[in-house]
C-alpha cells in the first residue's frame, strides 16, 4: 500500500527527477501535489487540473460520498475525504503514474 508517507513521497521524487515531455509533467505535478495536501489534511482545495484527475479517480474508485466527496463549483473546487478515501486516492495515483515511475527508474538506470 502506497499510502504509507515515506512510499509515496519517493515514488512522485524518483518520477519528478526525470522530464517526461510536456505532455505528461502536468499530470504528475497535479498527482504529486493532490498526494501531499492528502496528507496533510483531510478536506482541501485543488487546482482546476487537479479536479480533473479527482474526476477521473472519483468515477474509478467508486467510493461513497462520506469516503470520497468533490465539488466543483465556477472557480472552486476542494475534496474531502475519509481515511479510507485518503488511503484508496493516494494508491490510485499510485497506480496512475506507475508507468511514469518505471520509466523514470530506467532513466536513472536503477533498473
Amino acid at each position: 500500500m502506497f499510502a504509507a508517507r515515506e512510499n509515496i513521497i519517493s515514488h512522485f521524487e524518483i518520477i519528478t527527477s526525470v522530464d517526461h515531455g510536456t505532455d505528461v509533467n502536468w499530470k504528475v505535478q497535479a498527482c504529486e501535489s493532490i498526494v501531499k495536501k492528502a496528507m496533510a489534511d483531510t478536506a482541501f482545495q485543488v487546482s482546476e487540473l487537479e479536479a480533473r484527475i479527482l474526476r477521473g479517480a472519483e468515477v474509478n474508485l467508486g467510493l461513497d460520498a462520506e469516503d470520497f466527496h468533490l465539488v466543483c463549483c465556477l472557480d472552486l473546487s476542494c475534496v474531502e475525504l475519509s481515511e479510507y478515501g485518503r488511503c484508496e486516492l493516494i494508491d490510485y495515483l499510485a497506480d496512475l503514474t506507475h508507468e511514469n515511475f518505471w520509466f523514470a527508474m530506467r532513466q536513472l538506470g536503477r533498473m
